[in-house]
C-alpha cells in the first residue's frame, strides 16, 4: 500500500496530533503561531506564499478527506486551526510575547463562538467550509490585534 494514500490525513492532522481526544485544535492554532513565529523573518513574499500553499494543499486535502469519510468536518482535521492562527499575526506591524498569547486566544474565540458570519462561510462544506471559516476568525483575530496594538501600544 502506498504511503501517498495517507498524505492527505497526515498533512490535515499535523502529523497525528489531531488525533488526540482533547485539545487537538487548541495545539494545532499553537503550532500556526510557533511556525509563524520561526518563519515570520522570510519576507512579505515568501511569507504570502507559504500561507497560500498550506491554505491550498489544505482545502484539497481536507475536502478529499470529508468526502472519502462522509463527514462535512472530521474532528482529526486540524490544519485549519494551524492556518487561521497563523492568519490572525500576518503582517502585523510588530511582534512579541503578548501579541502572540492574543493571538491564540483571539483565534480561538472566534473559531470556538464563529461571531460576524463565521458560520456562514462554514456551512459551505468540504474543504472551503473546513479551511475558510478559520481563515475568517485569523483574519478578525487580526484586526483586533491590530486594533490593541495602535490603540494600546501593545
Amino acid at each position: 500500500m502506498s504511503i501517498a494514500k495517507y498524505i492527505p490525513k497526515i498533512f490535515c492532522s499535523l502529523f497525528g496530533i489531531g488525533f488526540i481526544k482533547r485539545g487537538g485544535a487548541s495545539i494545532g492554532a499553537v503550532l500556526g503561531v510557533i511556525f509563524f513565529y520561526f518563519i515570520n523573518e522570510t519576507g512579505f513574499m515568501l511569507l504570502f506564499l507559504i500561507w497560500a500553499i498550506i491554505l491550498i494543499l489544505g482545502m484539497m486535502f481536507s475536502d478529499l478527506i470529508s468526502r472519502d469519510l462522509c463527514n462535512k468536518d472530521p474532528q482529526f482535521i486540524i490544519i485549519d486551526e494551524f492556518i487561521g492562527a497563523f492568519t490572525s499575526l500576518l503582517f502585523l506591524p510588530h511582534y512579541n510575547i503578548v501579541i502572540y498569547i492574543l493571538a491564540i486566544i483571539f483565534f480561538r474565540l472566534n473559531d470556538r463562538f464563529k461571531p460576524f458570519g463565521i458560520k456562514k462561510v462554514e456551512l459551505l462544506g468540504g474543504g472551503k467550509g473546513i479551511m475558510l471559516d478559520d481563515i475568517l476568525a485569523g483574519i478578525y483575530s487580526n484586526i483586533f490585534l491590530r486594533i490593541l496594538i495602535l490603540g494600546i501600544k501593545l
